[in-house]
């Protein structure tokens, strides 16, 4: 898989045509990195502004890892 950002329809289709869940496990692992590297700064101490923008970005970041699943069963395993 590309690291070259993805456009949400291309995600769906990605994620439809992913039977066997590689491309769900390689986006998960993508945001987990992001979502670490994110938290390790957090972790280093930061302004109180930035701080705000950091937590929110990890908050995003696992939002994601939490969302993609469940689209991805929807998808493939018809929502059960």
């Amino acid at each position: 898989m590309s690291d070259q950002p993805l456009q949400f329809i291309e995600l769906d289709q990605r994620l439809a045509n992913d039977p066997n869940g590689m491309v769900l496990k390689s986006l998960i692992d993508r945001l987990s990195t992001g979502k670490r590297a994110v938290q390790r700064e957090l972790d280093q101490g930061v302004s109180s502004p930035e701080h705000a923008r950091l937590t929110t970005l990890v908050a995003a970041y696992s939002a994601g890892i939490d969302a993609l699943p469940k689209l991805w069963a929807c998808l493939n395993e018809g929502g059960r």
